[in-house]
């Protein structure tokens, strides 16, 4: 820390112990990842940049269907883990990042969502990518954009609410009276 020639440290570790450490490495202008048993203490979690659970560390692997350019998922969810629903973290994200439209691209999404939470990680829930996780959420609508130089980029935003359908106005009198 004190020489000055290193930016990044990487703390593994599930002992609390290592909280106050991580702390003053990220107070010192450091970026602090932390790998530890799903059992850290959430306090150490938090002090990190971001945390990643052993539990996720490859369990996995992603592959491509012979032919084809659609990723098959092999990646099973640590569903004994204490994680957030998808939507509990997703959905505030969206929100913070969206332009006037309510798009907002998946990138500042996922950099707003492991600011506020450390140990999201899309392997979580079963996923070895956030573009997949979010695909597969009802809550959002998701688009592909097309760039200039061949490759795309992912949009997301809410799906609005369906509102029930409103009564006739003669209707809506007679129910008043």
């Amino acid at each position: 820390l004190y020489s000055g020639n290193v930016d990044v440290f990487c703390l593994v570790s599930s002992d609390s112990d290592f909280t106050r450490l991580a702390m003053r490495l990220r107070e010192s202008g450091k970026t602090v990842y932390g790998i530890g048993a799903k059992t850290t203490p959430k306090a150490f979690q938090n002090a990190c940049d971001r945390f990643t659970y052993t539990e996720v560390l490859g369990e996995g692997m992603v592959t491509l269907e012979p032919g084809s350019t659609s990723v098959v998922a092999s990646v099973k969810p640590a569903h004994d883990l204490d994680v957030p629903t998808v939507k509990a973290v997703i959905t505030p994200a969206v929100t913070a990042t969206a332009r006037d439209d309510g798009w907002a691209h998946l990138g500042a999404v996922g950099h707003h969502v492991v600011n506020q939470h450390p140990s999201f990680d899309s392997r979580n829930y079963g996923f070895p990518k956030l573009g997949l996780l979010v695909r597969k959420q009802s809550f959002l609508e998701v688009k592909d954009v097309p760039l200039e130089n061949g490759m795309t980029q992912v949009w997301v935003r809410l799906r609005a609410a369906r509102q029930p359908a409103k009564k006739s106005t003669k209707k809506a009198a007679a129910t008043r009276r």
